[in-house]
């Protein structure tokens, strides 16, 4: 009897462990897809010398990128003055897949950047989603579309 109830104890350690480890690495690759989607997002910006946010949908290169390397991931909403966009390009309050802030730098050249926020989460198997972060970064300094 006793071997019985010490195996059922090695037997939930070892799902453990492997639950564990399974977390670790839905986190590693979300947070891997999530990093590359926001990298490539900043050097679409950078590249654009910036975007046009008064328009009312995104340009086509950002869908694009945002719809690539299976990023599905959407956040609760944006920061303050950041403007929130679903997949499809178009503005959304609610459950945005990145947020897009300009922010003008105050110099005298008139110069500006744009943060850039997206989401990943920690999704297990069978709990679903448990805990949501976010990835941030920044452009250089850019000076087309600032003054508006």
């Amino acid at each position: 009897m006793k071997e019985a109830y010490g195996g059922t104890w090695l037997f939930q350690i070892v799902i453990l462990f492997l639950l564990l480890f399974t977390a670790i690495m839905c986190l590693t690759i979300n947070h891997s897809k999530a990093f590359a989607v926001k990298d490539d997002l900043i050097n679409y910006i950078e590249s654009k010398d910036g975007i046009d946010l008064s328009k009312k949908n995104l340009d086509s290169g950002i869908i694009d990128l945002l719809s690539k390397d299976g990023y599905f991931t959407t956040g609760k909403k944006c920061d303050n003055n950041a403007k929130g966009y679903a997949r499809d390009g178009k503005p959304t309050s609610t459950n945005p897949a990145v947020c897009i802030k300009k922010i003008n730098t105050g110099r005298e050249t008139g110069g500006c950047y744009y943060e850039i926020k997206v989401f990943y989460k920690l999704d297990l198997p069978v709990l679903g989603s448990v805990f949501s972060f976010s990835e941030t970064g920044k452009t250089k300094e850019l000076y087309s579309y600032c003054n508006e």
